[in-house]
């Protein structure tokens, strides 16, 4: 019998500290058997609003439906394949 090897996982992250032209955060494919990671999507918008905490800044949440990954931010609904 084989040994079990860890998955790769697509990971999001949101940096709070962050200044205008700066990245915000992004997504990441981690690799959990050996450690590595590669970021996939940088969030540095230039358009980014500093008005209100929060805000704009920072990717939210993931999903996958069938053969599509789901990624929102701030006000948009981002579909990747």
């Amino acid at each position: 019998m084989g040994e079990k090897k860890l998955p790769k996982v697509l990971v999001s992250s949101v940096i709070r500290t962050a200044n205008a032209g700066q990245s915000h955060g992004g997504l990441y494919v981690v690799d959990l058997e050996d450690g590595r990671f590669d970021q996939v999507i940088n969030w540095d918008d230039t358009n980014i609003s500093f008005r209100d905490r929060g805000a704009e800044r920072g990717l939210r949440g993931l999903a996958q439906y069938n053969e599509h990954i789901y990624a929102t931010s701030y006000d948009s609904l981002m579909v990747y394949v």
